[in-house]
Order: C-alpha cells, then sequence, then structure tokens
C-alpha cells in the first residue's frame, strides 16, 4: 500500500508541476501579445484624462454628423422625368451631387464612429490593466472578463 500511496502522491506532483509550468506559459504569452497590441495602438501615448475629453468631442462630432446624415437622407432628390439628352445629363449630374454629399457624410460619420471604438477600447483596456489582481488572472487564463 506504501507504494501505491508514494506513486499517486508523485503523480500529483507532476501534474501540478505540469499545470504550474502551463501556467506561466499562458501568462506569458497573454502578456506579449497585450504588450504587442498597446505598441501598436496609437492612443496608448495619451494619458486617460485626455483620452476621456478626446472620447467627448467624438461622441458630439459624432451626433453631429449623424444629424447631418440623416438630413442628407430626407432631403434626398428624386428623379424627374427629362426631354432630351442635354436635361437628361443636367438632371443626372443633379442626383449625382446628391449622392456624393450623402456619401462623403456617411464616410465622415463611419471613420468618426471608427475612431471613437478605437478610444472606448483603449479606456476599457486601462480600466482592466488597473484592477491588478484580475488582470493577472486574465493573462493566466487567458479568459477575458466583462466590463
Amino acid at each position: 500500500m506504501g507504494k501505491s500511496r508514494a506513486g499517486s502522491g508523485g503523480l500529483a506532483l507532476i501534474l501540478v508541476v505540469a499545470l504550474f509550468v502551463l501556467g506561466g506559459w499562458n501568462y506569458h504569452r497573454n502578456y506579449q501579445l497585450e504588450q504587442a497590441q498597446r505598441s501598436g495602438a496609437s492612443m496608448s501615448r495619451y494619458d486617460t484624462a485626455s483620452l476621456i475629453q478626446l472620447m467627448e468631442a467624438y461622441r458630439l462630432e459624432v451626433a453631429t454628423l449623424a444629424g447631418e446624415r440623416q438630413k442628407l437622407l430626407a432631403a434626398r432628390p428624386k428623379v424627374r422625368r427629362t426631354a432630351g439628352v442635354g436635361a437628361g445629363v443636367r438632371e443626372f449630374e443633379r442626383i449625382q451631387r446628391s449622392a456624393d454629399q450623402l456619401r462623403d457624410a456617411t464616410g465622415a460619420l463611419s471613420s468618426r464612429e471608427a475612431r471613437l471604438r478605437e478610444i472606448e477600447a483603449e479606456l476599457a483596456t486601462r480600466k482592466r490593466a488597473a484592477s491588478g489582481f484580475a488582470l493577472h488572472l486574465e493573462r493566466l487564463t487567458g479568459l477575458e472578463r466583462p466590463i
């Protein structure tokens, strides 16, 4: 009986050591991924207070641009019947100008929304990083906590 207990104790020790090594490897891998993401982020050089101000400014701009886009959508011209090639070309250009304005407004809105999401993601990352033990647990397991 003594040998089987020693054998199971040795197996348990090997299992604990393997889990410890795998946990350390996973922690290091997640830490390296986190550092690679932060070094590539353009927001990492700004302090948190500046990012919050920037986020609020982008939110206001997004709201303004969304309102302008809605106005353009509502005021979209209807195609009128024309007689003759010249009138048809002018009508096409009129509709095209309106479509170009709408496309430009949509592009501006989507780029501002994308930048706002980047800022919010950076702030969320900083919030997670400030939570100490939870950050280490996240690195160890690779599981993200809900914010």
